[in-house]
């Protein structure tokens, strides 16, 4: 009922792209994205909503690699709140991170007044997903050519990372959010802080 600040129905998006081999580029790849969210109200007051979106590159013909603009990333308040933005997933030999190929993220969140005459809410979240490669980083001229891996099969809990946490919203013109909130890593590994505060203009989803 709202793109800004929904509190029923729902929103489903699904977005293609295609880069050809043009001209001898050696960059041939086909993007896939989708992304689908619900909302209940009850009491008209406290919103249940929850959001789930999934994205996959796949390298064609002779490609060995995808411009890391072009692949998918994980972490901060768009996706995983509670963790650095973009800190999740496969990293280069740096230490940083430089995306993956196949991603899945979810979000649940329970939105409620706060303080009503000052159009504050607040909100519960618990946000997970995971982020991974398909495909071996092998020279496509080894004998035999590198194959691309099972991702499904290959996924396991050690890769899926997740958070919860609370937030305060403030309504501007009673439409648009703006939003803190503070997510607690949950599966925290080394050299990963405790949480992240997150202030942004609009929900995550």
């Amino acid at each position: 009922n709202s793109p800004l600040h929904p509190t029923r129905g729902y929103l489903a998006d699904v977005g293609f792209d295609y880069a050809v081999d043009f001209i001898g580029s050696p960059i041939e790849f086909l993007k896939f994205s989708a992304s689908f969210a619900q909302f209940w109200t009850y009491f008209r007051k406290i919103t249940l909503g929850y959001g789930l979106r999934m994205g996959q590159v796949l390298k064609l013909g002779d490609t060995q690699s995808v411009p890391e603009d072009e692949l998918f990333y994980l972490g901060g308040y768009n996706s995983v709140r509670g963790f650095e933005e973009n800190s999740l997933g496969p990293r280069s030999p740096q230490f940083l991170p430089r995306g993956g190929e196949l991603m899945v993220n979810g979000h649940v969140e329970l939105r409620f007044p706060f303080v009503r005459a000052w159009d504050l809410y607040g909100g519960y979240f618990f946000d997970t997903g995971f982020l991974v490669d398909c495909l071996a980083d092998v020279p496509i001229t080894q004998d035999p050519p590198s194959e691309p891996i099972s991702c499904y099969d290959d996924i396991g809990m050690e890769d899926l990372r997740s958070s919860a946490g609370i937030g305060v919203r403030w309504l501007i013109g009673g439409q648009i959010p703006v939003a803190f909130d503070y997510g607690i890593a949950l599966n925290r590994r080394i050299g990963e802080e405790f949480g992240a505060l997150h202030l942004n203009l609009g929900y995550t989803f």
